[in-house]
C-alpha cells in the first residue's frame, strides 16, 4: 500500500482516525467486534498516515500470532503503548489557519475565539461528514469565530443582529454559492449548539440571506455549469495532446476522460478506484463497485461500458488487488485537486472555456463529463429513476414507491443505460 494512500483512515471532526474491518474468521477471538477503531489524535494527514501504518503493522502482526495459534488465544489488543506514543499535551497558544480579508491574526484573543469554536470539533464528529465537507465547514466557521473574537463576543452574544452585521460583510458580497455555503456551515453550527443547549433561543442565522424571488430575470444574467457539447467532447478526446505539458500527463487524462464520460462517475470516484473494484467478469456481467462517495448514494455498482475494458485490463496489468487503477495518482496528497488542475490547463490549452464575468468558475469542467453522460441517457429515454442509480443520485427515487418499496432497477436496466452513450465520432 502507498504510504500516501487514504485508506485505513477517517477524518472525524477535527481528528483522523483508524478503521480497519476484522476478518470474519477472526470476529469470535474478538468479542465479535467487526472493526478496529482507533482515534490517531492527529489532525495532520500525514502524521495520520504514519501512525495508520504503525498501527496496521501491530493489528497484522496480532493476527498472524492468532492464526498460528489456531484459535487457542483469546484477543487483547493493547494500542495503549501506540497512543502514549502519539500524545502530546495541547500548547497554550491557538494557532488560526486562516482570517477573513481586512483582519490580521495577531489581533484575534484566543480567548474570545475558543468561545466561538469550542464546541467545533464534537459538532464535525456527530455530523460525520465527508473529509473534504468537514475541512471546508471546519474553516468557515472558525471565519466568523476570528471575526467574533475581534469584537469580544462569546457564544451567548451572538443574536440576530450580530449575525446580520457578519452576514452584510463577509458574506453578501461573495458568489451566491459560496454565500450560500458560508452561511449553511454557521447556520448548522448553531443548529447543532441549540440541540445541545450549549446557546438558546432561536438560531441567529435563519433567513438572513435576501430570497431571490421578485427579481427580473434579464439576458445572459443567469449561468451555471453546464454539460460538455458533442464538439467540446470531439476535441477533447481526439485533439493532438498540447505542446508544453508533460508527457506523463497524457494517459492518465485519456483514460479518466473517457471513464468518466461513459459511466457518469464523477473525478474522485474514477481516479481513487481500486483495481478489485474494477470487477470483470467470464460472463460479460462487469461493473465498478463504488464502496465510498460524496453522498450514501454513492455506494453502488455502474456497469463497465464496452469501451472501457481496454482501459481496464491494460491498467490492472500486474496489480495487486488492493493497487489504485490510476497508480500514478496513488502518492499525491489531494489527488483530486491535483488531477482537476492539470485537466483544468489541458482544457484551457484547447480553448475549451466558458467563462462569465464575475464568475470564477468556467461552466465547463471536468464534472461537466458527468453532466454530458446525464444528458445523454436522457435523451435516449432511460428513465430518472434507472439514470439516478447507475450515477449515485437520491433524487430520481424519492418517491415513496420507488425510495421504500423498490429493490431498484435490474443489472440489465443499468447496463442498458450505459451501453446507450455513444461517444462522437472522431
Amino acid at each position: 500500500m502507498s504510504k500516501k494512500s487514504p485508506r485505513y483512515i477517517e477524518l472525524r471532526g477535527l481528528k483522523y482516525w483508524f478503521r480497519r474491518d476484522i476478518p470474519v474468521r477472526l470476529q469470535s477471538l474478538f468479542n465479535n467486534r467487526t472493526a478496529h477503531l482507533i482515534n490517531l489524535q492527529t489532525g495532520d494527514i500525514q502524521i495520520a498516515r504514519k501512525r495508520r501504518d504503525q498501527t496496521l503493522n501491530y493489528i497484522v502482526s496480532l493476527y498472524d500470532t492468532l492464526e498460528a495459534s489456531e484459535g487457542l488465544l483469546a484477543a487483547t489488543p493493547n494500542f495503549a503503548p501506540l497512543m502514549n506514543e502519539w500524545y502530546s499535551p495541547p500548547k497554550k497558544s491557538i494557532t488560526v489557519s486562516s482570517c477573513p480579508p481586512r483582519l490580521r491574526t495577531s489581533d484575534i484573543k484566543p480567548n474570545n475565539l475558543i468561545k466561538i469554536d469550542q464546541h467545533l470539533e464534537a459538532y464535525l464528529c456527530e455530523a460525520k461528514l465527508a473529509p473534504k465537507t468537514a475541512m471546508e465547514r471546519s474553516h468557515l466557521i472558525r471565519k466568523f469565530g476570528e471575526w467574533a473574537g475581534l469584537k469580544h463576543l462569546s457564544l451567548s452574544q451572538v443574536d440576530r443582529l450580530t449575525a446580520g452585521q457578519y452576514y452584510t460583510q463577509h458574506i453578501s458580497p461573495l458568489h451566491k454559492s459560496t454565500a450560500k455555503k458560508h452561511l449553511g456551515s454557521v447556520k448548522l453550527y448553531w443548529d447543532y449548539l441549540i440541540k445541545r443547549g450549549h446557546v438558546s433561543g432561536q438560531n441567529p442565522w435563519q433567513g438572513q440571506a435576501m430570497p431571490d424571488r421578485g427579481r427580473r430575470i434579464e439576458r445572459s444574467s443567469h449561468h451555471k455549469e453546464r454539460p460538455f457539447t458533442d464538439e467540446e467532447i470531439r476535441i477533447l478526446l481526439y485533439s493532438p495532446y498540447p505542446t508544453r505539458m508533460k508527457d506523463i500527463y497524457k494517459t492518465q487524462l485519456y483514460d479518466a476522460m473517457r471513464m468518466s464520460a461513459l459511466s457518469g462517475m464523477r473525478l474522485a470516484e474514477v481516479i481513487t478506484l481500486w483495481v478489485e473494484e474494477c470487477v470483470l467478469n467470464d460472463n460479460g456481467h462487469n461493473y465498478f463497485n463504488i464502496q465510498q462517495g460524496k453522498t450514501s448514494a454513492a455506494k453502488r455498482t455502474v456497469p463497465i461500458h464496452p469501451q472501457l475494458l481496454e482501459i481496464i485490463h491494460r491498467r490492472q496489468r500486474g496489480k495487486k488487488s488492493n493497487d489504485w487503477l490510476f497508480h500514478e495518482l496513488s502518492k499525491e496528497r489531494d489527488p483530486s485537486d491535483i488531477f482537476s488542475k492539470r485537466f483544468a490547463a489541458y482544457r484551457n490549452k484547447l480553448n475549451i472555456r466558458d467563462n462569465v464575468q464575475k464568475q470564477r468558475r468556467s461552466l465547463v469542467n471536468f464534472h461537466s463529463f458527468r453532466r454530458w453522460f446525464i444528458t445523454k441517457a436522457e435523451q435516449a429515454g432511460v428513465q430518472e429513476n434507472i439514470i439516478s442509480e447507475v450515477v449515485g443520485h437520491t433524487e430520481g427515487r424519492k418517491s415513496i414507491a420507488l425510495k421504500v418499496y423498490s429493490a431498484g432497477p435490474s443489472e440489465c436496466q443499468k447496463t442498458n443505460c450505459v451501453n446507450v452513450i455513444k461517444l462522437p465520432s472522431e
